[in-house]
C-alpha cells in the first residue's frame, strides 16, 4: 500500500483521485461530483505561489485507489493563540479500509505540521464547502455542499479527531411565511448590477469581510480572490437572486446571495441555495435581513422556483435558527466539522 502526492501533471493519479469517488457513489442517486477543473486550479495556484498551499493525495493498493484527500494551509487562518490551522478536505474512502485512511491522514497531518500547522480542521474543501454529513442523507445534495456515506464519521473519530461543531441547513418552500416582514425604513434593496462587475465584486468583498470578520475561522478574502471566485460562478448565477441593501446615502449595508441549485437533475431548476445573508454590525436589528428575504421569496416565486435551502447555520448561532423556525422553515441536513491538535 502506497500513498502518492499528486502533482499538476500526474494525470493517471488524478484519474485515480476522481474515479475513487465515482466508485463509491456509483449507486447513489443523490451524489453530485465536484469539478475536476476547480481542484486542479487549487493545485496550480499553490504551485505558482498565488494561492494557499494545497496538496492532493491518493492511497493505492494493488493498483487501485483506496482513499484520497487534500491538505491545505492558509497563513491567514489562526487559532485563538495565533497558531496556524491546517485544513483537510476532499476526503473519500472505500468501506473497511482503515489502514488506508490511517496512512492518508498520518501523511497529511505530517505535511501540515512540517509547514507550521498546530491543529487541523476537517473536512474543509474550500471556503464554501465543509463538514461531513451526519444527518438527512435522503435529502438532495445542493450545489457546493457535501454528501458522503454514513460511515465516514467513524473513520474520522477513529483516528483521533473530535467534534468541532455542527452546521444545519434550513428548508423553505412556496408556503414559508415571510410576507409579514415590513420594509426597513430608510433602506432599499436592489439586485446586482451586471453591467458594473468590478464595482459589484468590490462591494461584495468589503461587505463579506466586514459582516463575517467576527466568525471563528473566518479568513478575510482579498479582492482578487473574490474576483476569481465570482468569475468561476458567473455561468451559474441568476442575477435576480443576488441582493444588496443600501441606506439613504447609497452605502451598501447588507447582502443576500442565492444560487440556482445546478445539482438538481431535471430540465428546469426549481430549487435554489441561499449561500449567505448578512448585515453590517452597525445596521443589525433594523429589519434589513427580513426585507431582503421578503424580496428573495417574491423573486423565487415569480421565476418558478419552489424550494430554497439555506445554509450554513452553526448550532451555537441561535438567532438565525429561531428566525428560520419563526417563518416556518424546517431543519434540513446536518454537517459536522472535526478538529485535532498535531
Amino acid at each position: 500500500m502506497d500513498i502518492e502526492r499528486i502533482g499538476p501533471e500526474d494525470h493517471a493519479l488524478w484519474d485515480d483521485f476522481f474515479s475513487l469517488a465515482e466508485t463509491i457513489y456509483a449507486d447513489d442517486d443523490i451524489w453530485a461530483g465536484e469539478s475536476r477543473d476547480i481542484v486542479l486550479l487549487m493545485t496550480y495556484r499553490s504551485m505558482e505561489g498565488v494561492g494557499p498551499w494545497f496538496q492532493a493525495y491518493v492511497v493505492i493498493d494493488n493498483g487501485k485507489p483506496m482513499a484520497r484527500g487534500s491538505a491545505s494551509l492558509d497563513p491567514r487562518s489562526m487559532d485563538g493563540k495565533g497558531n496556524p490551522i491546517g485544513f483537510i478536505g476532499h476526503f473519500e474512502a472505500l468501506p473497511m479500509k482503515n489502514d488506508a485512511v490511517e496512512l492518508l491522514f498520518e501523511t497529511m497531518e505530517r505535511d501540515l505540521k512540517d509547514r507550521g500547522a498546530r491543529s487541523v480542521l476537517a473536512p474543509r474543501n474550500d471556503m464554501m464547502t465543509m463538514g461531513l454529513q451526519v444527518d438527512g442523507f435522503d435529502m438532495p445534495q445542493t450545489w457546493k455542499t457535501p454528501h458522503n456515506p454514513p460511515y465516514y464519521p467513524d473513520y474520522i473519530t477513529g483516528i483521533g479527531f473530535e467534534k468541532k461543531e455542527d452546521l444545519f441547513t434550513f428548508l423553505m418552500d412556496s408556503d414559508t411565511f415571510v410576507e409579514g416582514f415590513k420594509d426597513a425604513k430608510g433602506f432599499t434593496v436592489r439586485t446586482i448590477r451586471k453591467n458594473d462587475p468590478e464595482q459589484e465584486v468590490r462591494i461584495f468583498n468589503e461587505l463579506n469581510n466586514a459582516i463575517f470578520s467576527s466568525h471563528e475561522n473566518f479568513i478575510p478574502r482579498t479582492l482578487e480572490e473574490d474576483r476569481l471566485m465570482i468569475g468561476s460562478m458567473l455561468p451559474l448565477i441568476d442575477e435576480d437572486l443576488i441582493l444588496f441593501a443600501e441606506d439613504e446615502t447609497g452605502r451598501p449595508v447588507g447582502m443576500l446571495i442565492a444560487i440556482p441549485d445546478h445539482n438538481q437533475k431535471c430540465e428546469k431548476v426549481t430549487r435554489a441555495r441561499l449561500i449567505s445573508i448578512g448585515v453590517l454590525p452597525d445596521r443589525l436589528r433594523k429589519g434589513i435581513g427580513g426585507m431582503m428575504g421578503k424580496q428573495l421569496k417574491k423573486t423565487l416565486l415569480d421565476k418558478g422556483y419552489t424550494e430554497l435551502e439555506g445554509s450554513w447555520v452553526l448550532e451555537t448561532n441561535l438567532p438565525p435558527q429561531k428566525g428560520a423556525e419563526a417563518i416556518g422553515a424546517s431543519k434540513g441536513r446536518m454537517f459536522r466539522t472535526y478538529t485535532k491538535d498535531i
